[in-house]
């Protein structure tokens, strides 16, 4: 009986860390296009402090047609890798995402993202989150989990990248 109780809590609390709706847009990852897949690895070296850079690809099957909600689908992206670092994250804006990657030397990725996923489409939406940690006195690793969602491509782009220095 134990064991089904502390299942049942196990279930709740996995649950309540996505919110219901997270299943309303449904997403299909895609392979990235070669062009898109060169620049990620081309522009890994370009930033002093980053220990990792990851870039998914999906098409939304679901809803089939009509709106894409952009939290939904975040928290599709988030939910789709089991993530418990990030959450469907905040709103920004199309140019402090490219700010946000010039500012590691990678500002080829977003126009690379825009041309091979989804080219002309102009109605896109963004959303960072993030975690930090200290690993050592004065050193911290940093997480930042980006979703772009692409409404009239019908298109969903996830970029993860992780800084370790000095805090």
């Amino acid at each position: 009986m134990k064991a089904l109780v502390s299942r049942a809590v196990v279930l709740s609390a996995v649950l309540l860390a996505f919110p219901a709706w997270a299943q309303d847009v449904e997403l299909e990852e895609t392979s990235l296009p070669s062009s898109l897949a060169s620049t990620v690895e081309t522009i890994f070296p370009q930033c002093w402090y980053c220990t990792y850079l990851d870039v998914h690809t999906f098409d939304v099957t679901w809803p089939q047609e009509g709106e894409i909600d952009h939290e939904q689908a975040a928290w599709s992206a988030v939910y789709y890798f089991g993530s418990q670092m990030y959450d469907a994250g905040s709103s920004i804006s199309q140019a402090t995402f490219n700010s946000r990657l010039a500012n590691v030397n990678w500002e080829e990725l977003p126009p690379e993202i825009r041309s091979s996923v989804a080219p002309g489409d102009t109605s896109w939406t963004a959303s960072e989150s993030s975690w930090w940690y200290m690993t050592a006195p004065d050193y911290c690793e940093y997480g930042y989990f980006y979703v772009l969602v692409f409404h009239d491509a019908r298109k969903v782009v996830t970029v993860e990248m992780n800084k370790a220095h000095e805090c």
